[in-house]
């Protein structure tokens, strides 16, 4: 697995460096846990920056989907949660409204709060989960973490 250092070697990229080995980050699976959000909050790290380190991460996400998945699949552990008597809902529905969702946030990392925020409580988070790991055009980080990587199969 690459190390944080290493992808962002630039001399530009050095307070986030500094950022990522104070926070225990050291290979890119670990930033699947980052919170680029608070980014900005920190000293020495501008705006412009976070774009720019979250742009990288996201091009390293896509060119390398399977090794983030690995870094979920500890989380994939945890103990299931009690099950209530429903109907699944169809893929094709969830999906069809989850493409939109996706399309206008392609530029970032959608959390699972906020996809479920977004489509409304239409649907189980485990028939959203489902869904999306279906889907052609979702790129998986973790459990709970996806983005959008347009379909392949345009001319």
């Amino acid at each position: 697995m690459d190390e944080i250092k290493a992808v962002y070697s630039n001399d530009i990229y050095y307070p986030f460096v500094e950022y990522c080995e104070s926070q225990g980050y050291r290979v890119m699976t670990d930033l699947a846990r980052c919170p680029f959000h608070k980014l900005a909050s920190e000293s020495d790290i501008t705006p412009s920056l976070v774009s720019r380190v979250k742009t990288i991460f996201l091009m390293y996400c896509k060119k390398h989907p399977e090794a983030l998945r690995a870094a979920a699949k500890p989380a994939a552990s945890a103990p299931a949660k009690k099950k209530t008597a429903s109907v699944a809902a169809p893929a094709g529905d969830i999906l069809g409204e989850l493409e939109p969702i996706f399309q206008k946030n392609c530029d970032k990392l959608i959390h699972i709060a906020e996809i479920s925020k977004a489509i409304g409580k239409k649907y189980k988070r485990a028939d959203i989960l489902s869904a999306l790991q279906k889907a052609d055009w979702c790129k998986i980080v973790d459990d709970t973490t996806f983005f959008y990587s347009a379909a392949q199969s345009h001319s």
